[in-house]
This record gives C-alpha cells, sequence and structure tokens, in this order.
C-alpha cells in the first residue's frame, strides 16, 4: 500500500478564532487550490463545500460565520422572448417562465439567490423544466438554452430587488461574459456569496460541462431542443 503524504493546512491568511490544523493529503490540498477563488482562504473553500452539501431546511442556509439567514422564497412570471434566427424569416417566440429564488434581507451583506425555474408556459402547454429543456434545475449548465434563461433571470432579480437597471441581455449562453457580472456586483457593493454560487459556480460547470449520450438524447428531444 502506497503511503499518503500528509499536509498541514493552517488558516493563516485570515484572523480566525480557535483556528487548528488539519492534516490532509498533498492531493487533497492541491484540489482545494485549484477549486478556491483568487480571494478565498482554504476555510472559506471548505465552508463552501460545507453549505452545498447540507440539506435545505425550510429555506435556511448556514454561513461560514455560524449564522443563519431566514429566506423567504419569492415566486415570480416573466415572458422572454426567443429569437428563432435559424427559421426564416427570423421571428420572435414568447415564453413564459414561473420562478421562485431568495429574497435578499438587504442589498448589503452576505446571500445567495438559489434560483429555481418551476414551470414553463410555450405554446399551448405548460411543462417541468426537465420536459422543457432536457434536464431539471441541478443540471441546468448541462443545457445551453437553460443557462441562457437562468442568467436572463438573474438578470431580471438584480433590477427587480435593487433597481440596478438590466444592463445584459442573453442572446446565448455561450456570449455569456463573466467579466459583466462581476464588474455589476463590485459596483453595487453586491453578496461575494451570490457572485460565486449564482454566477461563477455556473459559468464554471457550464464550460466544463460533459453531456453524455443518454443526457445528449433528452436535450436533442425536449421542447426547447426542438
Amino acid at each position: 500500500m502506497v503511503s499518503i503524504m500528509e499536509n498541514n493546512i493552517t488558516n493563516n491568511l485570515k484572523s480566525v478564532p480557535n483556528k487548528t490544523t488539519i492534516k490532509v493529503s498533498n492531493t487533497l490540498r492541491a484540489k482545494l487550490a485549484e477549486i478556491g477563488n483568487k480571494d478565498e482562504t482554504f476555510e472559506d473553500v471548505i465552508w463552501r463545500m460545507i453549505r452545498r452539501a447540507e440539506p435545505e431546511r425550510s429555506g435556511e442556509i448556514t454561513t461560514n460565520k455560524s449564522s443563519v439567514i431566514q429566506y423567504k422564497r419569492k415566486k415570480e412570471f416573466i415572458e422572454l422572448a426567443t429569437y428563432l434566427k435559424d427559421i426564416l424569416p427570423i421571428r420572435i417566440e414568447k415564453t413564459g417562465y414561473e420562478y421562485e429564488y431568495n429574497v435578499p434581507p438587504k442589498k448589503e451583506g452576505e446571500w445567495e439567490l438559489d434560483i429555481k425555474i418551476l414551470k414553463v408556459y410555450h405554446k399551448q402547454k405548460s411543462y417541468n423544466p426537465s420536459e422543457f429543456f432536457g434536464v431539471d434545475n441541478e443540471h441546468k449548465h448541462l443545457s445551453e438554452e437553460f443557462t441562457r434563461i437562468y442568467f436572463q433571470l438573474l438578470v431580471e432579480i438584480i433590477y427587480n430587488e435593487f433597481g440596478i437597471p438590466k444592463w445584459k441581455y442573453v442572446p446565448s449562453a455561450d456570449e455569456i461574459n463573466i467579466m459583466e457580472f462581476k464588474a455589476i456586483y463590485a459596483k453595487h457593493n453586491l453578496s461575494q456569496e451570490s457572485f460565486i454560487n449564482d454566477v461563477e459556480d455556473v459559468l464554471r460547470n457550464f464550460s466544463e460541462r460533459k453531456v453524455d449520450l443518454k443526457t445528449k438524447k433528452q436535450l436533442e428531444n425536449s421542447v426547447a431542443g426542438s
């Protein structure tokens, strides 16, 4: 059996009360460094992973400060246009989306939106997300159209909650530029937690997506893919 070398990780980049030292393998330490952001400590990365692993309980989310945000979930409905450029002459189809998200307690501080599409209304029918897009909310990054609509909703929510002008129309998922979202979050002092979870992680998953044959068939046979 190969002996695994161990590293001591001490969070000395920030002042953390009651800090201690834990032992992890070189492989795990490298992975933590890889998935961490530039301004994150190892503790920040581990807390982010813990928050994702915890099951949702009545809309409560534990933060790395051991506080609990009591989120109110808000439901909204919106019509968004889809430009069918592959069909000549170019025409526009409108589709309705019922969605929900965490209402930020206030503009300042840390929060996340956790946007979920509940129903899609298209032509004469209503669909759940997996019927319409071919995948559910947890796998939205596998669908270009789901990802596009998700970021269009994100822009809409930021406008509705904070009055920040709609700075972006999302024509396609491939054209989404993370820098534009970072600039808005920085300019208006919006939550870093939201930027990481609602923007950065979703775009990373989309850019690194790997679609197997079964999922590819689901996407092609979905309403959005047909």
